[in-house]
């Protein structure tokens, strides 16, 4: 090799290990770890629907009476109940931001009509705590109290729900959730796992080419997916980082 060559050839190679150290080492980190649910969360929503809006007010009060004495004379450990706001709605087609459906969503009605409604959340702090028996046993007294107030459940947001009568979770219930009982935990629990294993990936690229890692230059999140409520106590964190480590001198 001729000594311009050579020259060049180091150069190239100097160069390159130049923009290694200054670029550093960029990873995708990912973990997805499950979280802890303790609460159970029913939403039902009470609705009522006449030709004069007098008359739908008239009807929705009646029924929210009758549900609200239902649900207070419950004698359940730690149930809390909360009423997020009635809607009213003229007219059809759609449906109203309480996921009260509207004249067969979308389709207008044949006469206008005034529709009232209103989502009520129950939540049962500790419901994870309880043993097998406690649990299924205190759904069912809930869901027939519902039944009994004329509340209707709101519609799943995802298909996997719990079955009362076999103890399992099966499609087509909806309204029955799982809150986390520490939401911090878990998300603290999942970027720490992401990032793990993002160090891990540098690590081995690293071995590989015959450098060490150094400090961290950078990080990125490209997915975080946190739980407030989920249709199964099953549910899963997922976090994705991208990191960058400097190469260490």
């Amino acid at each position: 090799m001729r000594i311009r060559e050579f020259v060049a050839l180091a150069v190239g190679l100097f160069a390159l290990a130049g923009g290694l150290a200054a670029q550093g080492i960029r990873v995708v980190g990912s973990a997805d770890v499950p979280v802890a649910s303790s609460a159970l969360v029913l939403k039902a929503r009470v609705a009522a629907k006449a030709e004069l809006a007098g008359d739908a007010l008239k009807k929705f009060s009646d029924r929210r009476r009758r549900a609200m004495e239902a649900l207070e004379k419950l004698e359940v450990e730690g149930l809390q109940l909360t009423a997020e706001g009635a809607t009213v709605v003229i007219g059809g087609g759609g449906t109203d931001p309480n996921g009260f459906v509207i004249a067969g969503r979308g389709v207008p009605d044949p006469e206008p009509e005034v529709r009232v409604a209103e989502m009520l959340v129950l939540r049962l702090g500790g419901y994870a705590d309880r043993d097998e028996d406690d649990r299924r046993e205190t759904l069912v007294t809930l869901l027939e109290t519902l039944k009994e107030a004329e509340l209707e459940l709101a519609e799943p947001t995802n298909p996997r729900v719990f079955n009362p009568n076999q103890g399992k979770f099966d499609p087509a219930r909806p309204g029955i959730y799982f809150a986390p009982s520490d939401a911090r935990a878990s998300e603290d629990a999942a970027y720490a796992a992401a990032f793990a294993d993002a160090r891990g990936r540098a690590e081995r690229l690293a071995a590989l080419a015959g450098v060490k890692i150094g400090k961290v230059s950078g990080i990125e999140t490209m997915k975080d997916e946190p739980v407030t409520l989920a249709s199964s106590p099953e549910a899963r964190h997922a976090v994705t980082l991208r990191v960058t480590f400097e190469i260490a001198p």
